[in-house]
């Protein structure tokens, strides 16, 4: 994945997953519901790993939070 500030991004197929999710707005809590759908994963460990990825992106200027 590229994005407009020169760096670049490798994602593995939960990145790659929640990088389509998040494409357009969605609740935190509905991705992680969509996640656990789909990864073999407990909720809390699944909690935790998006929090950590979605706040990557957010430190980064990738994604926009709203509230």
């Amino acid at each position: 994945m590229t994005v407009n500030n020169c760096e670049y991004y490798g994602l593995d197929d939960i990145g790659s997953r929640i990088w389509e999710l998040i494409e357009h707005p969605v609740k935190v809590s509905d991705l992680i519901d969509t996640l656990l759908e789909r990864f073999d994963v407990d909720r809390e460990t699944c909690e935790k790993d998006v929090l950590k990825f979605l706040n990557e992106l957010n430190e980064d200027k990738i994604l926009m939070v709203a509230g």
